[in-house]
């Protein structure tokens, strides 16, 4: 894929543990997104990060808020 339709935007992935193939988190990385895996068991989170490409610092914050 390797385009950039998520460049400077970040995509949270729920249950990113949870899965044996990350293939939604691999997708957005592939489009230029920033992503951040969230799910329950850490190991499993890791092992997920490990099976993504290389992701570079962003250069600037995202733009957007949070609120809870």
């Amino acid at each position: 894929m390797l385009g950039d339709l998520f460049e400077d935007k970040v995509a949270l992935v729920t249950g990113a543990g949870a899965a044996k193939d990350p293939a939604t988190a691999r997708d957005f990385v592939g489009e230029g997104a920033a992503v951040v895996l969230t799910g329950p068991g850490q190991d499993a989170i890791h092992r997920a990060a490990d099976q993504l490409p290389s992701q570079e610092a962003p250069s600037s914050r995202p733009k957007g808020s949070v609120r809870t």
